[in-house]
């Protein structure tokens, strides 16, 4: 599904399986809001957005999808809330440079390349991260219990931190 040239959008309670690109690409200054919303299988990232797009998750759950659970770049801005990224062939979430995001609450287990990785800008607080393929933790998490769990606080992600997709 694409929303694109200033369209607003907003889907609940739905699920996005097994799309041939992304499962929703919010480009072109648009806005959407994904809640209580599956997005599995897909050939490219589970969710997209761009272009000075803004996107909103809540409840989303990104499984499986080949690309990025949540892929942000080009001014785009996201807010994930109480979300789940799991088993993505690359990060669950990848911003780009000038992509933004706020995550709160958020689990990510499983993905490629960890739970965040990139160069634009995140604020991100009370997630936790689960058996990554990532060896060390990202800046601002620390182990909890259990060695493959790990919780915490990232403000802003640095340039090569993780080489990513």
């Amino acid at each position: 599904m694409v929303v694109q040239g200033g369209g607003h959008v907003i889907l609940a309670r739905c699920i996005i399986d097994s799309s041939r690109a992304s499962g929703i690409a919010v480009i072109e200054k648009s806005r959407s809001a994904l809640v209580d919303c599956v997005v599995r299988g897909c050939a490219g990232s589970g969710v997209e957005v761009a272009d000075g797009s803004i996107v909103s998750l809540s409840y989303v759950n990104a499984t499986g999808n080949s690309g990025h659970g949540l892929f942000v770049s080009s001014g785009g801005l996201a807010h994930v809330e109480d979300s789940t990224f799991r088993d993505s062939g690359g990060a669950g979430i990848k911003l780009e440079l000038g992509g933004q995001a706020l995550v709160v609450h958020t689990d990510f287990s499983g993905n490629h390349n960890g739970p965040y990785c990139g160069e634009g800008s995140i604020m991100s607080h009370k997630n936790k991260c689960r058996k990554s393929s990532v060896t060390a933790l990202p800046i601002g998490f620390s182990s909890s219990n259990d060695p493959d769990e790990a919780q915490g606080l990232i403000v802003k992600l640095h340039r090569g931190l993780y080489k990513g997709k």
